[in-house]
């Protein structure tokens, strides 16, 4: 069931992590099981202060209005913009999947993403007011749709001159 239920939520909010200790999905579970609130991160993950922070709430909260914490600015397939206001450092969960391809900026610095609880992203987020903006893909990839659009227009011109050619039209193209 509590599997179930996180499926639900888009966005967790924990305030510790935890190494996972190579039980991979079934460590995901027995933590959600057990409600703590802890997200679970790779093994080489660098604990950074916040994540030794003992002073913790009972459980993980998942966030279901703003009231919560976290507002949804602006959403896209490749672009997602939170804001947040929270009372103390938090690790966030977007459940959505981990890609070495997502970027995300808090307050206009770049930020690490780390897989979170198996296959998600997860950011540390400080307390107070921030802009969370996720972003997929980066100048590597708008560089490599040019050039794939580029060949395909490429193959396709070629595809048009041989075609003339074979047909023993010899005008040149007019009104294209």
């Amino acid at each position: 069931q509590a599997m179930t239920e996180y499926e639900r939520y888009r966005f967790v909010l924990y305030d510790q992590v935890r190494r996972d200790a190579g039980g991979g999905l079934a460590a995901v579970r027995a933590s959600l099981a057990a409600r703590e609130n802890a997200a679970i991160v790779p093994s080489d993950y660098p604990l950074p202060a916040e994540a030794r922070n003992t002073a913790t709430a009972a459980q993980f909260k998942f966030v279901v209005s703003p009231e919560d914490g976290l507002r949804v600015r602006s959403f896209s397939p490749n672009d997602v913009v939170l804001e947040t206001n929270l009372p103390a450092p938090k690790f966030l969960v977007y459940n959505d999947a981990y890609h070495y391809g997502w970027q995300v900026k808090v307050n206009g610095r770049p930020e690490k993403i780390w897989r979170a609880n198996g296959a998600f992203r997860g950011v540390w987020l400080p307390a107070g007011k921030s802009v969370v903006a996720f972003h997929y893909g980066g100048m590597g990839l708008y560089a490599l749709n040019l050039t794939l659009l580029g060949l395909f227009y490429g193959m396709f011109i070629v595809m048009i001159i041989f075609l003339r050619r074979e047909r023993g039209v010899s005008a040149p193209l007019r009104g294209c």
